[in-house]
């Protein structure tokens, strides 16, 4: 991808004027690129100043992948390590300067890597495997010397084994994984057949987005964005709607516990019916039943939830591994007794013009935003509703 733009002109100076500080500051590092870190999390820093004091551990991000038939471990090792040399996020390492939180791409593309074999009575290996795979998903990162991808392999059988790979949301979101397993499905076939993976080089990487939304979020595309925050971040103490049977700790603590229900495919088919006749997604038909729930459980007639995005505004992004999700604010107003139809309107305003400002940071919209006597609490919402529809590419071993 070739620019020669003022703006890219620009972001060309700022790269090379990281650099050299980057290497003054660490001269044992042989850094290829370097950036101020977007802010996503307000923990970042002290997962690199206080990593034994911090939360990053509930931050990790494990995948489990079931691989039965022949396995190629050579080929497998191999994809990864394409992967991680293509994807520059995967080679990172962090380091606090000036008080800012630094990326740095190395050149070299290392990886963890454990290989095991599952021995003794067949049916106490699945239970050993999860309990293995537990414990190195709760492992911390050391970020000031990486690797930040780490891959376990764990044998069950000749024909029957589990990948485990663990990676960090510092680097890495649900979108990404859709990437991952089309490109380790790629790798994997060419390798374990004997020839080489498709050449398809990658001109953008994650650092180049940052530059280039650091320059879009200035002026007055940054002050419109700020303006509608501010607006919706009013009155935060509406946006508790749970009642609560203890109060709330000082500090959370990342303990919780999963409900699960499934839903026919009678009733899924339903809800999509619903979105088509109502022209309005089917994440709107089921944020606006939450919402309902959130209503009649709490009785406030404003109802806040928050929501992760893609934030993948750029197509040169979509085939990135990165960390480019964002959260973000939905306000709606049930006040009248509205229809579900007339409060699907009311959700399918809302969402769309909260999707028109998503690309500004949350972190960044609070810490811009003057909380005054603790009017806003970091985060400003009780609640979070995700629909999980990022891509999803499923894997298959080559014959």
């Amino acid at each position: 991808m070739t620019d020669s733009s003022p703006s890219s002109l620009k972001a060309a100076d700022l790269r090379e004027e990281m650099l050299e500080a980057v290497r003054k500051e660490n001269p044992g590092l042989q850094p290829e690129e370097a950036f101020e870190v977007p802010t996503s999390f307000v923990q970042q820093k002290k997962w690199i100043e206080d990593p034994a004091g911090s939360d990053s551990v509930a931050f990790n991000y494990p995948m489990l992948i079931r691989l039965r038939g022949p396995l190629d471990e050579r080929a497998l090792r191999q994809s990864l390590r394409e992967i991680v040399r293509r994807h520059g996020v995967f080679r990172s390492v962090f380091r606090i300067m000036d008080g800012k939180l630094i990326q740095i791409v190395l050149p070299s593309p290392e990886f963890s890597w454990i290989a095991t074999e599952l021995g003794g009575p067949p049916e106490t290996r699945e239970q050993r495997c999860q309990e293995a795979a537990r414990q190195e998903a709760s492992r911390p990162f050391n970020f000031g010397q990486g690797p930040i991808l780490r891959a376990r392999l764990m044998r069950l059988a000749s024909d029957d084994a589990v990948l485990q790979l663990t990676t960090h949301t510092i680097v890495y979101d649900d979108w990404s994984t859709g990437v991952l397993i089309k490109e380790l499905s790629e790798f994997y076939s060419a390798y374990a057949g004997g020839a080489s993976p498709p050449d398809r080089e990658l001109s953008y990487q994650f650092g180049d987005f940052v530059r280039w939304r650091q320059q879009w979020l200035q002026g007055p595309n940054l002050e419109s964005h700020l303006d509608y925050w501010k607006r919706q971040l009013d009155h935060a103490s509406s946006f508790e709607h749970l009642p609560a049977d203890f109060p709330r700790p000082p500090h959370n603590s990342n303990c919780g516990a999963r409900q699960t229900a499934v839903l026919s495919t009678a009733q899924a088919d339903a809800l999509k019916a619903l979105s088509r006749q109502q022209r309005v997604s089917l994440f709107m038909v089921l944020l606006a039943g939450f919402q309902s729930l959130l209503h009649r459980h709490s009785g406030d007639e404003d109802i806040s939830v928050a929501s992760c995005v893609a934030n993948r505004p750029l197509l040169e992004v979509e085939g990135l591994i990165g960390r480019f999700g964002n959260s973000t604010l939905y306000r709606t107003n049930l006040a009248g007794n509205p229809s579900f139809v007339e409060l699907l309107e009311r959700v399918r305003e809302v969402t769309l013009t909260a999707s028109s400002h998503q690309e500004a940071p949350f972190a960044m919209v609070l810490n811009r935003i003057d909380a005054g006597a603790g009017r806003i609490r970091f985060p400003p919402f009780q609640s979070m509703f995700i629909l999980q529809n990022a891509p999803k590419q499923k894997w298959q071993l080559a014959a």
